[in-house]
């Protein structure tokens, strides 16, 4: 079945932040240096990547542009934190959406996404497995802490079945990435935020859930890749999909040509499974500094969390996200409008800043100390 065509629905999106951007006047904050050092550092990479190809005479400029503008208007949009609320519930209802449209897919039913072409790996609408598995990740953990849908989430039972949908769709999917990152970030969830009962609760539900994928066969292959490696051929038949391999090949490329990355005739030879060796490739050395420099910056915001009013168990629990996908995954956060959005709540550490700082119970002032307390003092 032919779906819909996924450079449409990601032109909408990219229309859809665009207007988020031009809509929204007044009451902007003063940006974070966080997200302004990233920013920096990922435009000035595709800035040089988009010369490098122009130079090059390479005719495919769509991912620098790509790169350049969805960096833009992520960092524009996270002058607006009264956004990140919406955006957070837009997040879920998509992701619902892709993981519905992953499930009709995997049981033969009509679906509306695209037809998926990886054999084991389930595409969600315009996303592809490796793309998607993060995404429902980080809905899935919002939905558990009750951050977007506030109404819907308050209801235990119905949150339960949002999240089986989530990581349902996710585990069909075949992204390893996304599930290896979700789970870690459940646990630091459960660890540093959920009360115990709930933490209980949700734990056994997570593990009651595994095995019972994992006793069907046919998931844990799906997951572990065992029939794609067994028709890899010539290729490595490693667990990683060959990912070692390439990486490998890329970093010798890079060495090869360290300041400016190798010749563009040759960046479609390569296969990096990291963004640290894209954008090093795709910039040389200073890609490779933008890279870590980024991944530094998500590291910091993990550890030392904003002291901003906001959900800080969500954003600690998204920047393990982003930071496993990230040492996984060809692009991680770098590339794309929601993931690079994504990047930029993180960095910013003020989800819900706008809604809930107006709900705060504002200090009790002191009365003014006398002569007679001063002496006493």
């Amino acid at each position: 079945m032919q779906g819909v065509n996924s450079v449409a629905l990601d032109a909408f999106r990219y229309v859809f932040a665009i207007l988020i951007v031009i809509l929204s006047h007044g009451g902007h904050r003063r940006i974070s240096p966080l997200p302004a050092l990233a920013t920096f550092s990922l435009l000035t990479v595709n800035a040089i990547f988009l010369v490098k190809g122009t130079y090059g005479l390479q005719l495919d400029l769509f991912k620098p542009i790509v790169g350049l503008v969805s960096i833009l208007l992520a960092f524009l949009i996270s002058f607006r934190p009264w956004t990140f609320q919406p955006m957070l519930a837009g997040l879920t209802v998509g992701g619902l959406a892709s993981a519905v449209d992953i499930l009709l897919q995997y049981f033969g039913m009509p679906y509306i996404g695209m037809e998926n072409t990886f054999g084991l790996r389930y595409s969600g609408l315009s996303f592809s497995s490796t793309n998607t598995a993060p995404l429902l990740g980080l809905a899935s953990l919002a939905v558990i802490q009750g951050a977007p849908l506030k109404g819907a989430c308050k209801n235990w039972l119905l949150r339960s079945v949002l999240v089986c949908i989530l990581v349902s769709g996710m585990w069909i999917s075949g992204g390893r990435g996304g599930f290896i990152a979700f789970s870690a970030a459940l646990i630091l969830m459960a660890i540093t935020r959920m009360p115990p009962i709930a933490t209980v609760v949700m734990l056994a539900m997570a593990g009651i859930y595994a095995l019972t994928a994992i006793s069907f066969s046919s998931a844990l292959d799906a997951l572990l890749r065992v029939e794609e490696r067994a028709n890899a051929g010539g290729g490595t038949p490693d667990i990683t999909s060959g990912r070692v391999e390439f990486n490998a090949v890329t970093w010798n490329a890079f060495a090869d040509n360290p300041f400016f990355g190798p010749p563009i005739s040759e960046l479609d030879l390569l296969q990096p499974h990291t963004p640290v060796l894209l954008l090093a490739v795709q910039a040389g050395i200073i890609g490779l500094a933008a890279a870590l420099l980024v991944l530094t910056l998500v590291i910091y915001r993990l550890f030392c969390p904003s002291r901003r009013v906001g959900d800080k168990t969500l954003i600690r629990s998204y920047a393990v996200v982003i930071l496993i996908v990230s040492a996984l995954e060809p692009n991680g956060f770098f590339v794309g409008i929601g993931k690079t959005v994504i990047l930029m709540i993180v960095l910013s550490g003020n989800l819900g800043l706008h809604q809930r700082a107006s709900t705060l119970p504002q200090a009790k002032s002191s009365p003014p100390m006398t002569v007679a307390h001063k002496i006493r003092r």
